[in-house]
Formats: structure tokens, C-alpha cells, sequence
């Protein structure tokens, strides 16, 4: 399953099986995707949350610091969001420390959540990553520099970097770090638990990773 939706974060099963792309899809402008497997958030025109579902870990009880937001992301069982000020904000399951937003973050322009870890953007381009990293999820590779697009998976990490280049790391059973070598540049990325997509700066969409 695969929300092609910017603000809409639907649920999805951890096992469910990546829909293949239908040959006359259209150029695509936006991929979004969330990995919440029972809950549901979305932001209002507004800017504020709103969330429903299941709420064992707090996932669906916003705080109340977090008022106008800009983007929201949802990972297992948690929520993240990042404020009109750029302040990213955590709340809900926190097993692993995804939750707990790191102390010298500052400063945001784009946030994303895998299931246990939690992703992003510093000013000015520069990945944070957090939470567990049992699958290297979380460990950048060094030469990474700069990024504009970033997606967590179940346990994987995926980011375009400046310049447009796909770069993806951590758990790669079903082949969805492995860019494709004809994959060329690209503006943006998402992930579903065990695959990942990116779109080409031509507009069209690339798919690999877990397809059964």
C-alpha cells in the first residue's frame, strides 16, 4: 500500500506487499508516504493536527505546545512534526528514542519517520537521524553531504542529495538500498516499509525494493 498524498499520512501493514506502478502513470508531483500501521494524522488547512486511531503509546495525543504546523510524518507509533518555525516536535511510542528530539537539532526544513527512527532535514541541507539503528538505519554514510529529500522505511533510509543523486542505506533484504543504476537524478523520495520510490527530475517514477 502507498499514500500518493502530500498531508493525508494513511495506515499501512508492515508485510503488505508493494503495488506495482501501472504503466500510464502520470508525471507525478509529490510522493508522501507513512509507515503508521494502526493510527492516522493529518494537518488542517489551518495548520493544526489531527490525529485518531490507535493510541496505546500516545501517538494520537498531540502536545499542546504543538499548535501550527507545517509538515507531519508518522512512523510505528509515533508522530512527528515540524512547527511553522521550523522546531520539530515527537510524541508517542519512545522505546528506541525516536521520540526524543536530539538537542542540537535546531532549526528544520523537512522531517520524515521510519517505524522506530525519525529523520530530518537541519538548515542548511544537513540529515539528522535518530532513534534505532539496529539495521544502520540511522548511520548516514560519510560522504552523504547535503541533502533535499529524505524517507524512512521500516528499518532503511533513503535521501536525495543536492545534486539530485538517490542515496539509501540500512536494512536491504529485499533490494530496496540498491538504487538502480539507470535511476538518474531525481527531486524527491519516499519509502514503504520494504521498497522505495524516487521521482526523476523528468517526473517520472522509479520503484525497487519489495514487490510481491
Amino acid at each position: 500500500m502507498f499514500a500518493y498524498q502530500s498531508t493525508l499520512l494513511s495506515a499501512r501493514s508492515r508485510f503488505a506487499p508493494m503495488l506495482a506502478l501501472p504503466i500510464a502513470l502520470p508525471i507525478a508531483l509529490s510522493l508522501a508516504s507513512s509507515l503508521a500501521l494502526s493510527f492516522t494524522a493529518r494537518t488542517h488547512a489551518d495548520g493544526l493536527v489531527g490525529c485518531w486511531g490507535l493510541n496505546d503509546f500516545g501517538q494520537c495525543t498531540t502536545p499542546a505546545s504543538v499548535v501550527i504546523t507545517s509538515q507531519l510524518a508518522a512512523g510505528s507509533d509515533h508522530s512527528v512534526a515540524l512547527s511553522s518555525t521550523s522546531v520539530v516536535a515527537c510524541w508517542g511510542d519512545n522505546n528506541f528514542g525516536q521520540a526524543t528530539v536530539p538537542a542540537f537539532l535546531g532549526a528544520c526544513t523537512s522531517i520524515a519517520a521510519g517505524h522506530y527512527h525519525t529523520l530530518a532535514i537541519k538548515s542548511p541541507g544537513i540529515l539528522a537521524c535518530w532513534g534505532l539503528n539496529t539495521d544502520g538505519q540511522c548511520t548516514a554514510p560519510a560522504n552523504l553531504g547535503t541533502v533535499i529529500s529524505i524517507a524512512g522505511g521500516s528499518a532503511h533510509t533513503a535521501v536525495v542529495k543536492t545534486g539530485g543523486i538517490v542515496a539509501c542505506w540500512g536494512y536491504n533484504m529485499f533490494g530496496q538500498c540498491v538504487v538502480p543504476a539507470n535511476l538518474g537524478t531525481c527531486t524527491t523520495v519516499a519509502a514503504g516499509s520494504d521498497h522505495t520510490l524516487a521521482i526523476r527530475t523528468a517526473g517520472t517514477v522509479a520503484a525497487w525494493g519489495y514487490n510481491l
